[in-house]
């Protein structure tokens, strides 16, 4: 696999809030760690323990931006809820793929695009909501 990232990180991904925005970079670490890998083919352990902190990385940073919001009432909670349901189901359907690499290259570009989409048009969407508050 080439030695240059598959997401690189980028002002545009920053959405002001910094406890979201270091998580925000390591789900980018863990996609990218996931595309170096390609698939299971070679080292099917590698693969799934690459999805499973992928999940994890993804299932922390949910709840803790969905605590936040619901904290501070913020608007459209559920639809941010379902957006995030929705991406935890693709990530989880990785395990299924991975000895298919083509397959997994499809799921990675689903995945970069879903963030991108994601932190651009909903989690900046809740900065004045959360502007000058304490985020813990």
């Amino acid at each position: 696999m080439s030695s240059k990232p598959f997401i690189v990180w980028h002002d545009e991904l920053a959405i002001g809030i910094e406890p979201f925005d270091r998580e925000h970079r390591d789900m980018v670490d863990a996609i990218n760690h996931l595309h170096s890998l390609g698939s299971s083919e070679g080292d099917a352990a590698a693969f799934s323990a690459a999805v499973d902190r992928l999940i994890r990385i993804a299932e922390d940073h949910f709840t803790h931006e969905e605590r936040v919001l619901r904290h501070h009432r913020c608007p459209n909670l559920v639809m941010h809820q379902r957006e995030h349901d929705e991406l935890l189901d693709d990530v989880t359907a990785l395990r299924l793929l991975g000895n298919d690499p083509k397959e997994v290259a499809n799921m990675l570009q689903m995945l970069r695009d879903w963030l991108f989409d994601h932190v651009v048009h909903f989690d900046r969407g809740y900065h004045d909501c959360l502007k000058g508050k304490e985020i813990r």
